[in-house]
C-alpha cells in the first residue's frame, strides 16, 4: 500500500487537474488496483467501499478535488495578463451567461 501511495497514485493523478471527463476512468483504475493488491476478485461481490475500508484508502475523487482546488488557487493568484488567468476568466464569463 505504501508503494502504491508513493509511486502509482501520483503517476495516475499526474496532470489530472485538467482532466474533467476522465474522473470516472481514474476512479475505476484506482479501484481495480486496490482490488488487485487486496486479492479481491469481482466474483467475490465486495463493494468498492468495502475494498477501500479494508485497504485504509479514501476515495480518489477527494484527492483529485484537492489537486484541482490547489491548481485553481495558483491560476487565480497569477498576474492578470497571464495566459492561464485570461483564458480562465474568459471561459468563466462565457459559461455563466
Amino acid at each position: 500500500m505504501k508503494v502504491y501511495c508513493a509511486f502509482a497514485r501520483p503517476a495516475l493523478l499526474y496532470a489530472a487537474k485538467t482532466w474533467v471527463p476522465a474522473e470516472r476512468l481514474l476512479a475505476g483504475c484506482h479501484h481495480r488496483t486496490l482490488r488487485y493488491m487486496s486479492k479481491v476478485r469481482w466474483k467475490d461481490r465486495i463493494t468498492n467501499e468495502e475494498v477501500r475500508r479494508r485497504s485504509g484508502m479514501k476515495k480518489l475523487e477527494r484527492r483529485l478535488r484537492k489537486i484541482r482546488l490547489r491548481w485553481f488557487g495558483n491560476v487565480k493568484h497569477r498576474d492578470e495578463n497571464n495566459i492561464l488567468r485570461v483564458r480562465w476568466s474568459w471561459r468563466w464569463k462565457v459559461e455563466c451567461q
